[in-house]
């Protein structure tokens, strides 16, 4: 090869780092543990972290949380529990407010680690 292909050739070479810097460069950073607290599992540590139930939940909330846990969508909630779709964005609501959950699938999860439901 030889002119402007050469040329090219030889930019796109890397320089070859050797030692510590060469990790760093690399985009390496050193390992930090995560916390852990002594004869506790990683699910026991982020449990003891999330809040527990701010408010003990109604009847018609725990029958629409059942149901979520069952993948129902709003309006097939609605239909079986003989109730109107707002009504049911409204349960939803004050369940994933009174679990502390930003998602129907994380208060279905803390739901059944509190063993609200199974």
């Amino acid at each position: 090869m030889n002119g402007v292909a050469d040329g090219l050739a030889k930019s796109a070479a890397a320089p070859v780092m050797t030692g510590r810097s060469a990790g760093r460069a690399a985009g390496a950073t050193d390992h930090v543990p995560a916390p852990s607290w002594p004869g506790k599992s990683h699910n026991q540590e982020i449990a003891a972290l999330e809040p527990a139930i701010i408010e003990p939940l109604t009847d018609r909330e725990m029958e629409v949380l059942e149901k979520l846990s069952a993948h129902y969508s709003t309006e097939e909630i609605a239909e079986a529990m003989f109730i109107s779709v707002n009504t049911v964005r409204t349960h939803v609501r004050n369940i994933l407010r009174k679990l502390s959950a930003p998602r129907r699938q994380q208060a279905v999860r803390v739901a059944r680690r509190l063993q609200l439901i199974a």
